[in-house]
């Protein structure tokens, strides 16, 4: 078990969904009528990169799990997505994805959604830079992400709040211990 920063970044996206609903939701068409089915569970869909494309297992529950227990189940499924192991039943019916390039040298990226989910966050990877804080400037990582809604569904008012409340976890970990 290795607590990495995709298990930290999962840990807060799971909790930030439990207070925004919305982003944790399917979008449902019938001829020309859409409508939004938010989903109980939080389902966390995380992007793994293969040598012949990208496939995103499913954690379920992942809001209820600790951070070892989430950090156990991601490298699980993703050793298993890497050995081409995963059976349907462990990419099926995701609620939001994560799509993490932070070991890569990208710094900033879109991600695609994942229909009929409504939301997906990328993450670019960590960099120091120099943060005011209050008296002086001090070296901090800062990470950028990006979310990616379907505006069928979900407005920018509810995109800030949920990213508001990503910020404020991943800021104070500590908050999602509690």
């Amino acid at each position: 078990m290795r607590l990495t920063p995709t298990v930290f970044i999962a840990k807060a996206v799971g909790s930030a969904l439990r207070r925004h609903p919305r982003l944790n939701a399917w979008l449902r068409q019938e001829g020309n009528q859409f409508w939004l089915v938010e989903q109980a569970q939080i389902d966390l869909g995380i992007a793994v990169a293969l040598a012949d494309g990208l496939i995103v297992p499913v954690v379920r529950g992942a809001d209820q799990l600790g951070l070892a227990a989430l950090a156990g189940r991601i490298g699980e499924l993703a050793g298993r997505a890497r050995q081409g192991k995963l059976n349907p039943d462990d990419v099926a019916a995701g609620t939001f994805t994560i799509s993490n390039l932070g070991a890569q040298p990208i710094d900033h990226f879109t991600a695609i959604i994942n229909a009929p989910q409504v939301g997906i966050l990328a993450v670019g990877r960590a960099q120091i830079q120099p943060v005011w804080d209050g008296g002086q400037f001090a070296p901090r990582p800062i990470l950028q992400v990006t979310l990616s809604a379907d505006h069928r569904a979900v407005d920018g008012a509810v995109g800030a709040a949920f990213l508001a409340e990503l910020k404020r976890l991943l800021e104070e970990p500590a908050r999602m211990l509690l």
